[in-house]
């Protein structure tokens, strides 16, 4: 919040956190352009065909610009699913991705071989943004649930080396 990344859940108060909520896609799109200062630079269109009505639409562009997110419905692309929770294989891809973190070793997670995000979350594991989802052994990323907006917390302070 400090850095204004987030803008809390109850706008225009914005006085809560909510760290329960599940984040939406458009949501994480708006936490990552926050984080790195994109903006799009033609909001007066929209790349996705399910985003003009989002109040997240720049930052989705901004981000697909930026080569973050391909949109929800490969290979055409052409939605992004705004008001989808994101999940844990996704937001690995996203903040992959979004930091260009490079490859990492293979096995560190048992639950993730089912994914097509499953080297963007080994990645994550090595680079620390990550520790999984069954502390303290941690050997489960859980690859299918919700982002809440604490994980999505989480993610980005160890993503930016915050303390």
């Amino acid at each position: 919040a400090f850095m204004g990344i987030t803008k809390g859940c109850n706008p225009p108060a914005n006085t809560k956190y909510c760290p329960e909520y599940n984040v939406t896609r458009a949501e994480a799109a708006s936490f990552l352009a926050r984080v790195h200062g994109y903006t799009d630079p033609d909001p007066s269109t929209t790349l996705f065909i399910d985003t003009a009505d989002s109040v997240h639409a720049a930052q989705i562009d901004a981000i697909a610009i930026q080569g973050i997110t391909f949109g929800c419905n490969p290979p055409l692309n052409d939605r992004f699913c705004p008001d989808a929770s994101v999940t844990r294989a996704q937001m690995a891809s996203f903040l992959q991705r979004s930091w260009f973190i490079g490859p990492g070793p293979s096995g560190v997670f048992v639950d993730i071989a089912d994914t097509i995000h499953a080297a963007d979350i080994e990645a994550i594991a090595h680079a620390g943004v990550t520790v999984g989802c069954n502390p303290p052994v941690n050997d489960r990323y859980c690859p299918n649930d919700p982002v809440t907006r604490k994980h999505m917390a989480s993610f980005l302070r160890r993503g930016l080396n915050l303390p």
